[in-house]
């Protein structure tokens, strides 16, 4: 307890030591004790008290002379003697309050230090606090976003079925056959929005597969009723596609328009009825993108002018197409059955024909130079008048290896229908 109460007397002392309103008291207590312990030694010294302390002083070469001089000293010699007696305690306080000046200056630049750095702090967490507020209302945003496309999506969806369903041919109302004929072509011209790539990949899927599966039921009808109904002769001369119903011809008309949304990897081109389509001076704009067909008919269709470079034709049955000046170079179209074809300057350089079968197909002018046409098919009516191929062109297995009379001998069938080489 008393420890503690001398502890708080010390503290209050030096606190009132370093106020700087007490400073002046501070040094004039220090000069009037100075001088009295000045006094009061020099009164022990004198009376032989504190002898050996004398003794001590004047033997010191430093301050010996100052106190105890040889000679009577004068005024001057005392202040020089009380100098060092009032200026060390002096120097002490000055030295003592310099040193807590700076000491505060630190401490305060500390506190300073201390206080910048706990703004900071503040700062950062108001940031987290903004970002953490950003991050929920962003969150917000996009469930509402996702409430809104999800209601737009239902919203389409409903749009879409009903379109679906009148491009089909399927009505709600009794109206005259005209009037539904109309009312069926103009649903199939709202499926085109649908096509696009922009479009839902789901409403695009089921668009383009609506259109494709509709011009198959109305070919099929077509080539029953029309072409073997009527005992129609399929040659590539004729395209029987203008004779389909306004329906199917408006639908291969949105086909034709609509060629780079419709054949593309949206939806698999294998094993499709494309009899009668008109694809005719359609350019392919996505030639990077090979289009490959499988399996599939496309007797009677109209590719004149067609643009197909790089086209995949596997196994397709293009009996009697009509396919003028069409550019179906560097393409794949092995096994493709070309009879009774118009195929007249048909650009073929570059492909693969390989058990393609050209009977009865007019060939004249074509383009065969770097073609494969080591087991092609051709017959007696097939016309190759003017038609090229130059060295690169294989017409035999293992091309390379033949002697040139076997490589005569070969081609002699193809050049006896007018093939010519071209340097």
């Amino acid at each position: 307890m008393q420890k503690g109460k001398t502890r708080v007397a010390w503290d209050s002392l030096k606190a009132w030591v370093d106020r700087t309103e007490n400073r002046w008291k501070v040094l004039l207590l220090t000069v009037s004790a100075s001088l009295i312990v000045s006094v009061f030694l020099e009164i022990l010294m004198r009376l032989e008290i504190l002898g050996w302390l004398k003794h001590l002083i004047e033997k010191s070469d430093f301050i010996g002379d100052i106190f105890f001089p040889e000679t009577k000293p004068q005024w001057k010699d005392k202040v020089t003697a009380l100098i060092p007696v009032i200026g060390l305690p002096v120097g002490f306080w000055l030295w003592h309050w310099r040193d807590r000046n700076v000491r505060d200056q630190i401490t305060e630049q500390r506190h300073e230090v201390e206080n910048h750095r706990q703004d900071i702090e503040n700062q950062r967490r108001l940031i987290e606090n903004q970002t953490i507020e950003l991050e929920i209302q962003r969150a917000q945003l996009e469930n509402q976003s996702i409430q809104v496309e999800n209601q737009r999506r239902e919203l389409n969806l409903k749009e879409f079925q009903e379109i679906q369903k009148q491009a089909a041919g399927l009505f709600d109302i009794d109206a005259p056959e005209s009037a539904m004929r109309q009312l069926q072509i103009s649903a199939l011209h709202q499926l085109k929005p649908f096509l696009s790539e922009d479009s839902i990949p789901t409403f695009r899927v089921a668009a383009i597969e609506l259109i494709l599966a509709g011009h198959a039921d109305a070919a099929l009808k077509h080539m029953n009723d029309f072409v073997f109904g009527q005992k129609k002769e399929l040659d590539g001369y004729t395209y029987y596609g203008d004779n389909l119903d306004p329906i199917a011809k408006e639908r291969l008309n949105i086909i034709k328009n609509e060629f780079n949304n419709i054949f593309n990897d949206s939806v698999p081109l294998n094993n499709r009825n494309f009899d009668f389509i008109d694809l005719s001076y359609v350019k392919n704009k996505k030639k990077g993108e090979n289009i490959q067909i499988r399996h599939s008919s496309m007797i009677n269709s109209n590719l004149t002018g067609f643009d197909g470079e790089k086209i995949t034709l596997m196994i397709v049955d293009l009996t009697s197409a009509k396919m003028g000046q069409a550019n179906l170079s560097h393409s794949y179209l092995f096994m493709s059955n070309f009879k009774n074809a118009y195929a007249t300057e048909v650009n073929f350089t570059g492909s693969d024909l390989n058990f393609v079968k050209f009977e009865k197909t007019f060939l004249k002018k074509a383009k065969f130079e770097g073609a494969d046409l080591s087991y092609t098919r051709i017959d007696d009516l097939t016309n190759l008048e003017e038609a090229t191929f130059d060295s690169k062109t294989k017409f035999a297995k293992d091309w390379s290896k033949l002697s040139q009379k076997q490589k005569q001998d070969i081609r002699s069938k193809w050049v006896s229908r007018g093939m010519i080489f071209m340097e």
